[in-house]
């Protein structure tokens, strides 16, 4: 009985100090998505510009 409480505390006590390593790995491989936004966006005016320019001209 107290081997099955030690070894269940023990995972627990690697999973609890597992989780914030998780959590940092997933934060840092995923992209900022508001600059991905922007740069699209910067990307589309500068089609615009360069459309209206030519067309224009």
């Amino acid at each position: 009985m107290f081997a099955k409480l030690a070894v269940a505390g023990l995972a627990a006590a690697s999973v609890i100090s597992a989780a914030p390593l998780v959590e940092k790995r997933q934060s840092e491989s995923k992209p900022d998505i508001d600059v991905i936004i922007l740069n699209y966006a910067l990307t589309l005016e500068h089609l615009e510009n360069a459309f209206y320019r030519d067309t224009l001209a």
